[in-house]
């Protein structure tokens, strides 16, 4: 089952998963008619949550893997865009300060993609090896048990922040984070890895 957003469903959705809102539905931007939410309702992206005497949109874990589709979905020419792009360049600045990377680096990737591609690709191949070493080790050889970051990175003794969230990104892991505040322990908010915000302690791994 596949589902193409209009380009105003698309900015709903853009809007939602870069500010991270749950609006109530009269406050939604640009505002979305009762057939123009079903489809994404159907489609298990959003939810409906009641909340006091409002509905609440609120996004499902389905939809960040519908934008890992969908980075180039057409979108509304809103006026809300404008405010929309503001959040997402502050949190890219913040992601780009925070892992020292260049904006030049950024935004001209295909240039630096096509000469260092090779070297590049062997020390990415290299490090994924050595993350899926260190988790067997740590689960006792075993795929899709939880281990967590805190044991990944005692093994490795190297930051494997940005080759964690390129793995997740692709789907070859799951990157989650401890629902429960009594389980998280001093080494797993040390240890986390932190994507747009949340932090993640602990990790899935299938077999590839």
């Amino acid at each position: 089952m596949s589902f193409q957003p209009t380009p105003k469903q698309a900015l709903v959705m853009w809007s939602l998963l870069i500010t991270g809102d749950e609006p109530a539905i009269s406050n939604v931007k640009p505002k979305l008619k009762p057939a123009e939410r079903k489809p994404l309702i159907d489609f298990g992206l959003i939810e409906l949550v009641k909340r006091g005497r409002s509905t609440h949109i609120v996004l499902t874990d389905k939809a960040w893997g519908w934008a890992a589709d969908h980075f180039e979905v057409e979108l509304s020419k809103s006026s809300c865009a404008a405010l929309i792009l503001q959040e997402l360049l502050k949190k890219l600045g913040n992601y780009l300060n925070h892992h020292k990377i260049p904006p030049v680096e950024f935004l001209v990737h295909e240039n630096t993609t096509i000469e260092h591609s090779e070297s590049g690709a062997a020390v990415l191949s290299d490090l994924e090896a050595k993350i899926c070493e260190a988790y067997l080790k740590a689960s006792g050889g075993k795929y899709n048990v939880r281990v967590r970051l805190s044991q990944l990175r005692q093994l490795l003794r190297a930051e494997v922040d940005k080759v964690l969230i390129q793995m997740d990104l692709a789907r070859k892991i799951t990157l989650m984070h401890l629902d429960d505040p009594q389980e998280i322990r001093p080494e797993d908010e040390q240890y986390a890895v932190n994507i747009g915000g949340q932090k993640n302690h602990i990790i899935y791994m299938r077999e590839w």
